[in-house]
């Protein structure tokens, strides 16, 4: 379990850095049980969280999702795990529209509500950034 996740997630760096492709770690996490399967993608994604370029790494992570249409909830998971305490709070709600543009938009939905219940925030409220 742990040994997988580390490795996926160091795997999300060698492709950032072009040593090996993300298609050949979709199918390398693809050959394992259903569950570690699971586990093996979300890892990846926070890879691609933790080593992507700032700022740009929740697009290259949504499009892996994008991509990765078999694991798309497992996907969707980890994208929204490793959104936490990274952005603004509208920082977070844009990147979750990003990959609802680019996935399903229940993702989107599902995003956005997770990052205002960790920000104790209704979905009433007008987040306003600080001047």
């Amino acid at each position: 379990g742990n040994a997988i996740n580390g490795f996926s997630s160091l795997m999300g760096r060698e492709a950032l850095a072009g040593r090996v492709t993300l298609s050949e770690l979709r199918d390398a996490c693809s050959a394992l049980t259903e569950d570690l399967a699971g586990r093996c993608i979300r890892s990846l994604v926070a890879g691609l969280f933790e080593f992507g370029k700032p700022e740009e790494e929740y697009a290259v992570a949504a499009q892996f999702c994008a991509d990765t249409p078999h694991f798309a909830d497992a996907c969707a998971a980890g994208f929204i795990d490793a959104l936490q305490g990274i952005y603004t709070l509208s920082g977070r709600e844009e990147a979750c529209r990003y990959l609802g543009r680019v996935t399903k938009e229940r993702f989107a939905t599902e995003c956005i509500s997770t990052m205002r219940k960790r920000a104790n925030v209704s979905s009433d409220d007008h987040v306003v950034s600080p001047s």
